[in-house]
């Protein structure tokens, strides 16, 4: 469980951090999921060697959480097409799409706006870098 005492430590250590570090992406998933309430098997391999889905790729996507999950707009609902070419303070909005939910209500989506009370947990900025870092590694 993540409790309000680590998230306190992730929000004065990760600013310490270079961009490029491994936790980094980690501490997006954590704030992420401070709204959403992710499952594990929706947004990371519950085992290191077993993928689930993937046998049957590519006519099965896999339940996990993709980059194609995840959409961006600006303001007035103005969907963004492709987010490594949009400054990220521009972006008013996301929009994230469940494919598979372990209750069965698939294609259930889920808008989030940015946090500007406390920016350090924002779920846009978090959602902006792990898309980003998805695409970099793509």
């Amino acid at each position: 469980m993540i409790t309000n005492e680590i998230t306190l430590w992730i929000t004065t250590h990760v600013p310490t951090l270079l961009p490029s570090h491994p936790s980094i992406a980690f501490f997006d998933w954590i704030t992420l999921c401070h709204y959403v309430g992710f499952l594990a098997s929706e947004w990371c391999q519950i085992l290191r060697s077993f993928f689930k889905q993937t046998t049957s790729w590519p006519l099965q996507p896999p339940e996990t959480l993709i980059v194609t999950d995840f959409e961006f707009f600006l303001d007035k609902e103005i969907p963004v097409p492709n987010i490594t070419m949009q400054p990220s303070s521009s972006i008013a909005s996301i929009c994230i799409h469940w494919r598979t939910q372990k209750n069965k209500q698939n294609g259930k989506k889920i808008p989030l706006f940015c946090n500007t009370i406390n920016p350090q947990l924002c779920p846009m900025a978090a959602a902006v870098c792990i898309v980003c870092q998805a695409l970099l590694l793509h």
